[in-house]
């Protein structure tokens, strides 16, 4: 049973209407290449990884009462809550962890130099 867009649709039996409807989805899967398939299972953009409060206190070497405390004086990236659970973006938290890093190489050459 050809139907083209212009015929009107008066009347249509269940069983006609499932094997219409599964012509046209097979039809719209034949035109899709496998390259494009690929490309809809790999985003452009990479998914952002969180990772937990409790996991970013064992990277800092602090407790998880520490972690809040410095999200309440907004010392952290804003966390993202999840099931009344904070996660983190874990590329912000590496990156305030080198930002960390650089600090203290800066003050210990400072004080090893006298200038503190």
């Amino acid at each position: 049973m050809e139907l083209s867009k212009n015929d009107l649709l008066v009347t249509l039996k269940v069983g006609d209407f499932i094997q219409l409807i599964s012509e046209e989805v097979t039809n719209c899967l034949k035109r899709v290449t496998p390259m494009e398939i690929e490309a809809r299972e790999k985003p452009d953009e990479p998914v952002t990884e969180l990772i937990s409060r409790v996991k970013v206190a064992e990277m800092f070497g602090v407790s998880t009462t520490t972690i809040d405390k410095w999200r309440k004086f907004k010392f952290l990236p804003k966390g993202i809550k999840q099931c009344s659970r904070v996660y983190f973006l874990k590329a912000e938290i590496i990156e305030l962890l080198k930002s960390k890093q650089r600090f203290i190489q800066v003050v210990s050459n400072n004080l090893k130099s006298g200038r503190l």
